[in-house]
């Protein structure tokens, strides 16, 4: 973990690097900047690390089950009221609720909800009401709406496919929730149209392009006015 100075120079913290129970996986901050959740799998399944970034020096705080295995990818929702993951090893996501005071996390009610065949990359949108997960092993984008409770209901028409061997390695929600991107292991980029009231996914026709060999991550960039 970094300072970002003014100047956009980075200072490595003093306590690091921290040691976890088992082989890191993915991490994500709540809004705040108050709280750290790093996925990792030791000997008894999928965990979850839960550090405090208030305090110095930073250090685990508390782990804590995602209820499946092999855990992947990791958000926290905008409004900071859930922590949702992805389990590659047991084909469902975990939802949490956080106290956002405490950084504790509570396993919701009918947690881990059934996903796609090795779920890994998961985002959800700028609204916090939908959640979008890519199945590895099953070559496909699922879809969830994100219920006032933090249950998950799959969205209709989903999972969509994306190719045989696509393996989505990640997604992006443009910042105004209107567009979805998938990077797959094809070497290209699709796009899908939001529908902001449902949820619901539609292909753009002809979005499909090649970013180049070995990229994995996503990300959108918000529009400035009278840039593209």
């Amino acid at each position: 973990m970094f300072n970002i100075r003014v100047s956009g120079a980075l200072s490595l913290l003093g306590n690091q690097p921290i040691t976890l129970p088992g082989v890191p996986q993915d991490l994500a901050v709540d809004t705040s900047g108050a709280w750290l959740f790093i996925t990792f799998q030791d000997a008894s399944g999928g965990e979850i690390a839960i550090l405090s970034l208030k305090n110095s020096p930073i250090s685990v705080t508390a782990s804590l089950s995602t209820g499946g295995d092999s855990p992947r990818g990791i958000v926290v929702t905008p409004d900071n009221k859930f922590v949702i993951v992805a389990n590659e090893g047991t084909n469902d996501v975990s939802v949490l609720s956080l106290d956002a005071s405490t950084g504790a996390l509570t396993s919701v009610s009918g947690s881990p909800f059934a996903g796609g065949n090795q779920s890994v990359p998961i985002v959800v949108d700028p609204s916090g009401r939908f959640v979008f997960v890519g199945d590895t092993g099953g070559d496909t984008l699922s879809a969830f709406a994100l219920g006032a409770a933090g249950d998950l209901a799959s969205i209709a028409g989903t999972p969509i496919q994306l190719g045989n061997g696509a393996k989505p390695s990640s997604i992006a929600v443009d910042p105004n929730g209107k567009f979805v991107c998938v990077r797959t292991a094809l070497e290209e980029i699709s796009g899908f149209t939001l529908e902001q009231s449902t949820g619901a996914l539609t292909s753009i026709s002809g979005f499909a392009f090649s970013p180049g060999r070995e990229t994995r991550d996503l990300v959108v960039m918000p529009h400035a006015a009278g840039k593209h």
